[in-house]
């Protein structure tokens, strides 16, 4: 018992000391090889599409310098355990020299600096973060594959991913699953939300977490209204009728406010519920000269009439800024948005979320998912280095147990390793049940309460070949409709045609 104590003290002024200095900060501190790993106590920051909160005291943590005590759910896919991350120590690395993670510019999440702390620990290999502009890191991810220079270890958004693939600058990861794993096993990999990192059954990119958006709403302007606030049952009408009743521009007050840039938080997910799309399923051609699509849009050209803010206003302060600082009652927010919520008072007083709503007559509920995936350049040396820390990314929440980072794994069964109590919000309805209905089967199901089955129509974010050549129009247009949404269909007409001019150059 004494022992037991004494180490418990150290760990938590080691843990204090790190916290201190700030560990868990870009730069990555090295690790010397004679140190214990401390318990689970760095800061975090937000990461898109997997955002995390502050971490808090949990017994659970796991001890990574014993074998751990399993705590098994289910064996093979999707399988929560419970344990040490001893499997990486017989590790013979292809080299100790440090290793480099390249990304756009987005704080990492406290779920990837505890990785870096574990495979140095294990292997005696230092994990390098470089992150970059959004322009900047695809000139150097270009510039790096035209001169066959080898960019580490790397983060590649759907809107690129095709290019790569297509041109054979990602590495297949198969014979690296299926042969050199320590850990993670080919059936334990959902491949159905990685179908952007597939080509011909192979996988070129691998992530155990996803993004989506939900319906968030200001309790407060709500209750001075004496509205109730919206749940799974409401339809996009509904959030237009309440928008509008919200609505008070004279006292610079709005029921909702939607970008016409920020597609994924906006109305990529109503053209989603109306069945309608931004782009066909084979890339070929736009969507939005679809009846479906133009629907959509035009629940939307009502959204922008009744109940949002001014152009200008919305140019000035986007749509976070606006909604945490009560000018907004509503809002489409993105889940990697989670963790800067939970930091901010306004928003733990006054804000919840609900799943996003169903376009009434088509009994849909839409969504847009993301997934970015971390790749390997082709003919890497190190290949086999890069792939153990990315094994570790992919097992580390199913291993560690529950964490305090919000992400939505990929994995159906990993959701149970979230710990929703930790959340002051309807995170679980909002979020998980929008991509995992399955398992918050009674916390999300409208049907009880409209009388009929509302079904859940998820696609992930659109993109071809060549997306950045007719994405910026997309802006370009809807500044358009934003600004006299009278004409939203002639904008989205003309949209269409310079999408598929665009499209048929690919």
């Amino acid at each position: 018992m004494k022992k037991e104590i004494t180490r418990y003290v150290i760990t938590i002024l080691l843990a204090c000391s790190l916290l201190a200095s700030g560990c868990a900060r870009v730069p990555i501190p090295r690790i010397d090889s004679g140190d214990d790993l401390p318990a689970d106590t760095s800061q975090s920051e937000a990461e898109n599409g997997a955002p995390e909160e502050e971490q808090e005291e949990d017994s659970d943590s796991t001890d990574l310098s014993e074998e751990g005590t399993a705590e098994n759910d289910t064996s093979g896919a999707g399988a929560v355990r419970k344990e040490s991350f001893d499997w990486l120590k017989d590790y013979v690395p292809v080299s100790t020299e440090p290793i480099t993670v390249r990304r756009w510019n987005v704080t990492p999440s406290k779920s990837f600096d505890r990785c870096c702390e574990i495979y140095e620990k294990y292997t005696g290999i230092h994990v390098n973060l470089e992150l970059y502009s959004w322009d900047d890191y695809k000139k150097m991810l270009d510039d790096s594959f035209e001169n066959g220079r080898d960019p580490g270890i790397v983060r590649i958004h759907p809107y690129f991913a095709n290019k790569y693939i297509d041109q054979g600058d990602l590495m297949a990861l198969d014979d690296l699953l299926t042969q050199n794993s320590l850990y993670l096993k080919p059936e334990s990999v959902n491949r159905e939300p990685l179908s952007t990192f597939v080509r011909d059954d192979k996988l070129y990119g691998i992530n155990p977490s996803m993004s989506c958006s939900a319906l968030w709403y200001n309790k407060k302007l709500f209750d001075e209204k004496g509205m109730a606030y919206p749940d799974e049952t409401w339809t996009w009408e509904d959030v237009a009728d309440a928008a509008a009743a919200l609505n008070d521009p004279e006292n610079e007050k709005y029921g909702i406010s939607l970008s016409y840039n920020e597609t994924e938080e906006g109305y990529y997910n109503i053209i989603t519920a109306y069945n309608g799309n931004v782009i066909s399923e084979d890339s070929t051609r736009s969507g939005f000269d679809q009846e479906e699509t133009l629907k959509a849009m035009q629940l939307t050209a009502d959204l922008i009439r009744r109940g949002m803010p001014p152009v200008q206003v919305m140019e000035q302060n986007d749509q976070m800024s606006l909604f945490c600082s009560g000018k907004t009652a509503m809002a489409i927010l993105g889940s990697w948005q989670v963790y800067d919520l939970m930091e901010n008072e306004y928003a733990l007083e006054n804000l919840d979320c609900t799943i996003l709503p169903y376009a009434a007559e088509e009994k849909t509920r839409g969504g847009v998912r993301t997934i970015s995936g971390y790749s390997i350049a082709s003919g890497c040396e190190r290949a086999e280095d890069y792939w153990h820390f990315m094994e570790l990314l992919y097992c580390y929440d199913r291993i560690s147990g529950p964490d305090s980072d919000f992400s939505i794994p990929i994995d159906p069964a990993a959701v149970k390793s979230i710990d929703i109590k930790k959340y002051p919000f309807a995170i679980r309805e909002a979020y998980i049940g929008l991509l995992h209905p399955d398992e918050t089967a009674g916390d999300t199901d409208s049907s009880a309460k409209t009388g009929q089955a509302v079904k859940n129509r998820i696609v992930d974010i659109p993109c071809s070949m060549n997306t950045e050549a007719w994405l910026p129009f997309v802006g370009t247009y809807m500044k358009k409709a934003w600004n006299d949404p009278d004409k939203m269909e002639e904008y989205c007409l003309q949209l269409a045609g310079v999408m598929n001019y665009k499209l048929e150059a690919e």
